[in-house]
């Protein structure tokens, strides 16, 4: 590992009063990257020097968010990107980080965007897509030697993409590291008495979800760094048990727990697909017929995927 624990607590102390003055007054988002997460990020993104940030995976933009406060500097270049452009979403968070001068807001594949966008060195967050794809989009992004590390959230010890993440990158943190908690725990106060004000997180806590214990102490941010050999994903699902849970009982859980969010997001899609043409991509005129394209597209793979086998 090339950032030893003990210069990973020691670099995040240094940066702590700096980033409890950024973050004063900020509201968390339901399954937003708590504070001692992004006090990890910012801390490693001034260890590496590096003045180029890109994202994965925008959501809310609260992530976004506190990055453009904490690096308002104009030689800081931040670069958000999002895959899905007609969501609820996508409104609020353009709306929230539309003035930051430093920050370029973009919509697609970050598969296809990122090895383009690697002109310096710099630090990746990826937040979108999740588990088997993230984990693609990193080994793929350190390919080149400008990156310095990534960061990825939704790696705690319960989820089989965990022990996946370890075996590819040899050189990690995860913030569960019980010092690392004991340490920075008490900034999550708050973002934990935030989560709560929504119906399906009212019961959630550290090492808790509901009434059912919890391995890591919240979602976790997984930290890899400088790690440029290139290894076949696949070789370690093929080898691990991971994949039989993958396929059963991980599937299932992601499926029925997500019932709410697909209903929500085809009901609301007509919405977000006039706010995304008329405001960000500057259309004067409307194409119903692909708006009604779209919608029916998206209700069929939502369908698919729910009955999937």
């Amino acid at each position: 590992m090339d950032l030893d624990k003990n210069k990973i607590y020691e670099i995040c102390s240094d940066n702590l009063p700096d980033f409890l003055r950024v973050i004063d007054g900020m509201t968390y988002e339901s399954e937003g990257i708590f504070n001692s997460e992004m006090l990890l990020l910012v801390s490693l993104i001034k260890h590496f020097n590096v003045k180029l940030i890109i994202e994965s995976g925008r959501a809310n933009g609260q992530s976004t968010k506190v990055l453009a406060e904490y690096f308002k500097n104009p030689e800081y270049k931040i670069i958000s990107i999002e895959f899905v452009k007609y969501s609820p979403e996508v409104k609020y968070s353009y709306k929230k980080l539309k003035n930051y001068k430093n920050l370029k807001l973009l919509f697609g594949d970050s598969f296809n965007l990122i090895p383009n966008l690697i002109t310096e060195e710099c630090c990746i967050l990826i937040d979108g897509p999740k588990r088997l794809n993230a984990l693609k989009l990193a080994l793929n992004s350190f390919k080149n030697p400008l990156v310095k590390a990534i960061l990825i959230h939704d790696m705690y010890k319960d989820s089989p993409f965990r022990e996946i993440a370890e075996k590819l990158f040899p050189n990690h943190f995860f913030t569960d590291d019980k010092e690392f908690v004991k340490k920075f725990r008490r900034i999550d106060k708050k973002n934990w008495i935030d989560l709560r004000k929504y119906r399906d997180f009212r019961s959630w806590g550290p090492y808790r979800r509901g009434k059912k214990k919890f391995k890591s102490y919240s979602s976790t941010l997984m930290a890899a760094f400088n790690y440029l050999d290139s290894i076949d994903i696949n070789q370690f699902i093929s080898h691990s048990h991971s994949k039989k849970l993958m396929k059963t009982k991980w599937r299932v859980k992601y499926l029925l727990g997500g019932w709410r969010k697909r209903i929500k997001k085809l009901i609301t899609f007509p919405i977000s697909y006039i706010f995304y043409e008329k405001t960000i991509n500057h259309g004067k005129s409307l194409d119903l017929k692909r708006l009604f394209k779209l919608w029916f597209k998206l209700a069929y793979e939502e369908f698919k995927v729910m009955f999937k086998k």
